[in-house]
């Protein structure tokens, strides 16, 4: 009996990954997780996504599809309370350490100002983040940004 209440929660903790396009060993998600379309990420081995994260990835806006995708390479971790918005494409590097509150997002509503808030379009772009970046707390990444390799965004 003990065994069995052991696997269905080792079962329960891994629920989230198994909807997953992949994912390696040992990846920790944290709890109270939230995603939306688990089926366009890809995790590396030892990756680590704090508590309260959330993805959501939006394939289809106004019915105009969307192409979203999410790859966070292997040795990456993400403090608690991350958002991840993404309508186009998101790559994170290898041993990417991102603290808390963080943002990252692959689409805005554009910003006519001829228009109204809900007929503005969507406007996407890909974001990359390179390998080894340390990305402080609070930290917003907009569409089309590239981070290159070792760089260190401030927090905030």
């Amino acid at each position: 009996m003990k065994k069995l209440v052991k696997t269905l929660l080792t079962y329960l903790m891994h629920l989230p990954t198994i909807l997953f396009i992949s994912h390696g060993r040992h990846v920790f998600i944290g709890a109270s997780f939230s995603c939306r379309r688990p089926k366009y990420i890809e995790l590396g081995n030892n990756v680590s996504l704090g508590k309260r994260c959330r993805i959501y990835c939006y394939d289809n806006y106004a019915n105009v599809p969307l192409s979203p995708s999410i790859v966070i390479g292997p040795g990456s971790m993400f403090g608690d309370d991350c958002r991840f918005l993404v309508a186009d494409r998101l790559t994170v590097g290898k041993n990417v350490l991102a603290a808390s509150y963080i943002l990252v997002t692959t689409e805005n509503h554009g910003m006519n100002c001829d228009l109204s808030y809900s007929t503005q379009p969507l406007v996407t772009g890909p974001v990359e983040i390179g390998d080894e970046c340390w990305i402080g707390e609070g930290v917003t990444i907009m569409p089309g940004v590239k981070i290159g390799n070792k760089a260190i965004i401030g927090a905030g």
